[in-house]
């Protein structure tokens, strides 16, 4: 088969045998078909991420809340089912972390309570993770005060 020329480049087309479909066309269509696929995959993300996680809807005691009495139990709520991976609290004067037991880990729930020891008057800082039942990791932190009496 002879060499065919493209228009205005001069350049020798040559044809994909499978296909019939002179080179330059298949050259100009791959890139369009790749692009296709980089907006699909932009859109599957941001649809993941916008309904992704289990975001934290409520908190006992609230972030930076100032007790007159030590708390009994530390209460949170999550927007869907969740499972909390870790959660430490500990004591700024020293930097003590108080010791918790685990039965609240890994426990899939919505409303998650964390039995406290005594606590005594100081600031407290508790950080904690969770997984979404998205499988997605959540994170946060949040402190509160025991003021004496």
């Amino acid at each position: 088969m002879p060499a065919t020329r493209v228009p205005a480049t001069g350049v020798p087309a040559t044809r994909v045998p499978a296909t019939g479909v002179p080179a330059t066309r298949v050259k100009y269509a791959m890139p369009c078909r790749h692009i296709h696929y980089a907006v699909l995959a932009i859109i599957m993300l941001l649809s993941t991420a916008v309904m992704a996680h289990s975001p934290l809807t409520a908190l006992t005691p609230a972030d930076g809340a100032r007790l007159t009495t030590a708390p009994d139990s530390i209460e949170m709520r999550f927007s869907g089912s969740s499972r909390l991976v870790r959660f430490a609290l500990v004591s700024t004067a020293d930097g003590a972390e108080v010791g918790l037991d685990d039965t609240h880990l890994m426990v899939e729930a919505v409303d998650h309570s964390i039995a406290l020891p005594a606590l005594a008057a100081g600031d407290y800082m508790a950080s904690w993770r969770a997984m979404g039942e998205d499988g997605h990791v959540i994170r946060g932190r949040f402190s509160f005060t025991i003021v004496p009496e």
